[in-house]
């Protein structure tokens, strides 16, 4: 307990499931939490779960304009965890393009805009710090009744290896993870 004491987590997908109990987790380790969601009533229940280490704040990852305002809320960053995702049944026959460019747009552009975005708050910060994208065993295995979940998952997996890559580059001690 409180080895994240001082620390500020910005969790996406935090009204619910592995972002929920994400926010939870770092709090109990003394971070102060931003509970990010498009569902603002899951993350505003989060965060009255939380107490006061927590603030929610309504938030589309597939939008730039939504990461930059977020970006602002409290002064400092640590710590993004990345767990908005969503997957639509069907085959590839099946897919329509509308719900292959929604998965795509949330599950892999958000965690783009979400390390863009956080490299900078974290830099500003104090220069370390850690991005912890979650990814899915589905990337790395494929189903064929998730196709674009898969193709984003396996897309966010190498994105955080780019992203890993470039940080340990430039020095700035910020550490970019997936997690499957």
């Amino acid at each position: 307990m409180g080895r994240l004491k001082g620390k500020v987590a910005l969790v996406t997908g935090g009204a619910s499931g592995i972002g929920r109990a994400s926010c939870e987790a770092l709090a109990r380790e003394g971070a102060r939490v931003l509970v990010a969601d498009i569902n603002t009533a899951g993350a505003q229940a989060t965060a009255e779960r939380i107490g006061a280490a927590a603030a929610s704040h309504a938030l589309d990852v597939s939008s730039e304009a939504d990461w930059e305002a977020a970006m602002e809320l409290f002064g400092r960053l640590d710590i993004v965890v990345n767990c908005a995702g969503i997957g639509i049944t069907g085959t590839v026959e099946d897919m329509v393009l509308a719900e292959w460019n929604r998965v795509l747009a949330v599950n892999l552009t958000g965690t783009m805009l979400a390390c863009k975005h956080g490299i900078r708050a974290i830099r500003q910060s104090d220069g370390g710090g850690s991005l912890i994208n979650i990814s899915s065993i589905g990337a790395l295995l494929g189903t064929s009744d998730l196709p674009a979940y898969g193709a984003s998952k396996a897309g966010v997996t190498l994105l955080s290896k780019s992203v890993a890559l470039d940080c340990a580059e430039r020095g700035y001690g910020i550490r970019c993870n997936a997690i499957h």
